[in-house]
């Protein structure tokens, strides 16, 4: 009969949870714009919030759902900003067509070599396979179907910022592989 009581109330709470969020929609958008240190991110931001409190329900009824609501929200966007922080202390910028350039030359280089090509291509593929199954798949879209960053963010069912993220992180992946230095100012 208590565990009955207990888990009543924490669907009581549960579903006020959902509700204030629903309410204060508006109100979180514009807390995670002003928040974030990545621009243009609030929706990525706000499917991570929901997720977060469909999954991690809050053990009793809450005094306080929108305080609640706001300290996850605070959470989800201190975990973002400090992911950001560490990437882009990792990041180096390399243009699509760059990178295409650079692989046409090593090509030519391994081709040189007898049986150059098999061994070019089996590298290539190595490199690749370091690489997590999202980034693979967004590098593969992109530079082999050709397919811009907003059809590959709707195939993938994410934003065209965190097909961005996919794409820099893979790039940056390769240039560190076959020590490409950035040319850019």
């Amino acid at each position: 009969m208590a565990a009955h009581k207990k888990e009543s109330a924490t669907r009581m709470s549960s579903e006020a949870i959902e509700a204030t969020y629903e309410l204060y929609r508006a109100r979180l958008r514009a807390f995670f714009h002003h928040n974030a240190r990545r621009q243009g991110i609030v929706d990525d931001l706000m499917q991570v919030l929901f997720l977060r409190l469909l999954r991690y329900r809050p053990p009793a009824v809450l005094q306080s759902p929108l305080k609640y609501l706001y300290r996850v929200a605070w959470r989800v966007v201190n975990d973002d900003n400090r992911t950001t922080r560490r990437e882009q202390a990792h990041e180096v910028s390399c243009p699509t067509p760059e990178l295409a350039l650079l692989a046409d030359e090593f090509n030519q280089q391994w081709q040189q070599e007898e049986g150059g090509d098999s061994l070019a291509q089996e590298e290539f593929e190595r490199v690749l396979g370091q690489l997590p199954p999202v980034c693979q798949a967004v590098l593969i879209m992109q530079c082999r179907d050709g397919h811009s960053y907003k059809e590959i963010g709707e195939r993938l069912g994410v934003s065209v910022h965190t097909v961005k993220g996919y794409a820099s992180r893979a790039l940056n992946h390769f240039r560190k592989h076959y020590d490409i230095r950035n040319t850019e100012g």
